[in-house]
């Protein structure tokens, strides 16, 4: 078995803390839907170990465990979410290195996450 990747996604939301949560929970559910080995939330004011804290008014981070190859799955899981809704925001964070997605077109979201896993050896 290959070593597990966490990949750190933050949902933002210039809304309350009941909005968030209803943005984390959707999230989340739709996560749990794949081949993962953990999905948990990050408790608030601490970024797991070897990962960049995320920046924003308001973050609702989940923290996803799983085998390399399934990077890619939990990515297209969060673009489909993100694509719903053009006033949801997003940032990803693989071994230290973020991205964030908001208010961008669909093209510059795609081609933005193309080279973020392409840097990750799953692109």
């Amino acid at each position: 078995m290959g070593l597990n990747v966490e990949v750190l996604i933050g949902v933002v939301t210039d809304g309350d803390a009941e909005e968030l949560d209803s943005l984390r929970s959707e999230l989340s559910e739709e996560l749990a839907l794949l081949d993962v080995d953990a999905l948990e939330p990050v408790v608030e004011g601490k970024a797991p170990p070897g990962t960049r804290g995320l920046e924003a008014a308001a973050v609702g981070q989940l923290l996803v465990k799983a085998g390399p190859g399934m990077v890619l799955p939990i990515v297209r899981a969060v673009r489909g979410w993100l694509r719903r809704s053009r006033a949801r925001s997003v940032e990803l964070s693989i071994a230290g290195d973020s991205i964030k997605l908001s208010n961008i077109s669909l093209e510059e979201q795609e081609r933005l996450l193309e080279i973020f896993l392409a840097k990750h050896g799953t692109g």
